[in-house]
């Protein structure tokens, strides 16, 4: 059974006549990676509260067609039982922390305290959450003194604490520095090989294509393209999306042009690739 698998769903929040969805259809396996973007009001978040259930139960949307969540049909299951299963990651941490608890520990806590846990279960838990995402030396600091980045790996560490089987990661990189991105995608890498499912959502692909199993590209809340990274990220129909090709990939495009790629290699979907890649085309010329 897939982790996650929409069938031909649509959505419209109440009062809307535009859907914020369209006739979408995929699936996602435990362990994988589905990378969706898009540009400004494409329909990622839409995208990523349909998926953790928030549609049918906060939003009130109507929404038509299949989703299983997990074994879960989330138009039947309670809210309690959809974030059981999977957890979102807004795009602005200060939205997610509850501005209530004086502390990161006790902040990661609030999850675990209402599933009704004993205090080991939600120490083991709270423990473990601050170091999957690198801050068990944050736990003592307040929430609000935390930087940006500090504040979105905390955000993070309390849907980890929930041990969710999905986990929605709605624009996670967007604010944060070079560095603070390679720590976020290198968590993302750590639950995927956990099993974990994991949906994440960009305005560009950026490093995360070198991550994703496959990537959906949405414009106005239709897919326009789905499919293998390397595939998607070629396309020439990316540019209509207003979704940018990574700086490396429009490179090889050029230099395809100029015959300084071979036409039979694969597009690189990282930095290090494309590197890789010329030093290999040099070497030949040579």
């Amino acid at each position: 059974m897939a982790l996650m698998e929409l069938r031909n769903i649509s959505c419209r929040y109440p009062g809307e006549e535009t859907p914020a969805l369209e006739d979408i259809s995929l699936r996602l396996e435990s362990g994988e990676i589905l990378l969706v973007l898009g540009a400004s009001a494409s329909g990622k978040s839409s995208f990523c509260r349909l998926v953790c259930g928030l549609m049918h139960h906060f939003y009130r949307a109507h929404v038509d067609g299949e989703l299983s969540l997990c074994g879960l049909d989330p138009s039947r299951a309670s809210l309690d039982g959809c974030v059981r299963r999977a957890g979102m990651v807004f795009q602005r941490p200060e939205n997610q922390l509850t501005g209530t608890r004086f502390t990161v520990a006790e902040e990661v806590a609030v999850g675990p305290e209402n599933l009704g846990l004993d205090r080991p279960a939600i120490q083991r838990r709270v423990d473990q959450a601050l170091d999957m995402v690198g801050i068990p030396h944050l736990a003592g600091r307040n929430p609000m003194s935390l930087s940006g980045g500090e504040r979105q790996r905390t955000a993070l560490a309390t849907v980890l604490a929930m041990e969710p089987q999905l986990v929605v990661l709605d624009e996670p990189a967007s604010q944060l520095d070079p560095q603070g991105e390679h720590q976020v995608l290198t968590i993302v890498r750590k639950l995927a090989d956990r099993g974990c499912g994991i949906v994440m959502t960009a305005s560009d692909a950026g490093h995360a294509a070198n991550l994703a199993d496959r990537i959906l590209v949405l414009r106005e809340g239709r897919p326009a393209l789905f499919g293998a990274p390397a595939q998607v990220l070629a396309s020439k129909q990316l540019a209509e999306t207003g979704v940018p090709a990574p700086v490396w990939m429009d490179l090889a495009r050029r230099a395809m042009r100029e015959g300084l790629w071979p036409r039979e290699k694969a597009f690189p979907l990282s930095m290090d690739e494309a590197a890789q890649g010329f030093r290999e085309v040099l070497r030949h010329a040579d």
